[in-house]
């Protein structure tokens, strides 16, 4: 403790967030003989990497045993071709190259992986990674990460968040400042620090700053931890360029009643998408892709969309059964109450079940004309099977036109911030002159800018994990090369 009353660590590689890719990082340090310490301001480690239920990866030892092929080298022409040459090529390449040695590492800590599975129908190939059950992927992967890092010798200091880099007269890293809680300042002193606390979904001024057109109110539902933002503006403080691929992840069409058979409904191409003015405005089998649902309903007035299916749609999707995201995320049983479920939307207000279209437009404050004219429309390319408008894939077009009719307000979910600083493939963070900070690492949230562009690549579902946790190995590993 100095004279100021300031207790001192000294460590070979400080790391600021225990998320996932904070924890890869640390444990990858620990291995390779380094003392390191993780300031984590929760109560306990994990953050936002608790909640995944796959992880991408090309490569691994897993798909090899299924007969996947998954090359490197097609899913980096994918994904440059996606961003159109807007991400990073060679953070890019030194990430998917990782990615399948990566579930190995994985796998030597105890995580188990069971199973690699298509994350939307006709994915190819699949590259989503679970344990069993799929739900528990995230939490499995962070109390294996935990556990290594606890047995390697390494210390983690909860309820203490990082305030502020420390530098020599070089500009050279020489530590971090953090604040616990209680107000008590903490000083780490090491040659190396990895700042990884998961971007900053959860700070208003940041967003409407990095996010000209964010508005919260667009948002229907916000998911899991609210990141402050503490290591971006840490980083940006000490001369970091901030990326100007900056972007909310989310997931839309979406409703509130989460993990009911109600959401199956939405999340299905069969039924028709209608905005506030009955308008048409998508194909709908971009459900199938999150981020693209996310992108058109932001062009929608009030960011909203009507979904209406008829009683032949609804068979259909019953009839169906569970696609793999359902089998992994919805609760037992959950058809069986459908009806309830369906019901309390019906109470909340955002949905209806409707017999004419005149009660449709009543719902949707539009001239039932309006609703019969989309709907006539709509129908009439499903007839002659061919879309048109938009070039919906025949064997998903359904006409809506056998009552009880179906229909669901839906909105965008939040997820999460996808952007940050600027790191290249060192993981090493990057000034204003696009210099390297030495001794000043990231990986995650924070500094993921470089690797989609400005739109989350569903083709690598799981990445944002994925990639977190490779990320933050590899930026482990470089930032053990600081302390020598």
């Amino acid at each position: 403790m100095d004279n100021n009353g300031t207790k001192i660590y000294k460590a070979d590689v400080a790391v600021v967030g225990g998320g996932a890719a904070g924890l890869a990082a640390a444990v990858a340090a620990a291995q390779k003989g380094k003392k390191t310490i993780i300031l984590e301001k929760m109560n306990a480690c994990g953050g936002n990497g608790l909640f995944p239920m796959g992880l991408a990866a090309v490569g691994s030892f897993l798909q090899k045993n299924l007969n996947i092929r998954a090359d490197a080298d097609e899913m980096f022409r994918q994904a440059m071709e996606y961003s159109h040459w807007n991400a990073d090529p060679r953070l890019n390449r030194v990430l998917l190259d990782r990615s399948g040695e990566t579930i190995g590492w994985l796998r030597d800590m105890g995580v188990n992986f069971t199973n690699v599975i298509a994350h939307y129908p006709g994915q190819n190939p699949p590259v989503y990674h679970t344990v069993s059950p799929p739900g528990n992927t995230g939490g499995v992967v962070v109390r294996k990460l935990v556990e290594s890092f606890q047995r390697l010798g390494g210390r983690i200091l909860t309820h203490t968040r990082g305030r502020q880099l420390l530098f020599d007269s070089d500009h050279i890293v020489r530590g971090v400042i953090a604040e616990t809680d209680k107000g008590e300042t903490i000083r780490v002193d090491a040659p190396a620090v990895i700042v990884a606390t998961g971007g900053f979904a959860g700070n208003d001024d940041l967003l409407r700053r990095l996010i000209p057109d964010y508005d919260p109110k667009d948002y229907l539902y916000i998911h899991g931890a609210r990141p402050e933002g503490d290591g971006f503006i840490m980083m940006e403080q000490a001369g970091a360029k901030v990326d100007r691929n900056i972007a909310i992840a989310g997931g839309a069409p979406q409703i509130t009643a989460k993990r009911t058979a109600v959401s199956r409904l939405i999340s299905r191409p069969y039924p028709i998408w209608l905005n506030i003015r009955g308008e048409r405005f998508a194909d709908e089998m971009v459900v199938y892709d999150m981020a693209l649902g996310v992108n058109v309903l932001r062009r929608q007035p009030e960011k909203t969309c009507y979904v209406i299916l008829d009683s032949a749609v609804l068979k259909r999707i019953s009839d169906e059964g569970r696609d793999p995201m359902e089998q992994m995320g919805l609760p037992p049983n959950v058809e069986e109450r459908f009806e309830e479920d369906y019901q309390r939307c019906v109470d909340e207000g955002y949905a209806i079940i409707a017999e004419t279209t005149e009660e449709i437009g009543s719902f949707m404050g539009l001239p039932a004309k309006k609703v019969r004219e989309a709907l006539k429309e709509y129908n009439g390319f499903c007839a002659r099977g061919h879309d048109a408008l938009f070039c919906k894939d025949t064997g998903l077009m359904m006409p809506v036109k056998t009552p009880p009719f179906y229909v669901i307000k839906a909105g965008i979910d939040q997820l999460f911030t996808w952007g940050g600083v600027i790191i290249n493939h060192r993981f090493q963070v990057l000034d204003n002159s696009l210099i390297p900070i030495k001794g000043l690492y990231s990986a995650g949230n924070d500094a993921a800018g470089g690797i989609d562009g400005d739109t989350y690549n569903f083709a690598m579902s799981g990445h944002a994990f994925g990639y977190s946790v490779i990320g933050g190995r590899i930026a482990g590993e470089i930032a053990s090369e600081q302390a020598d």
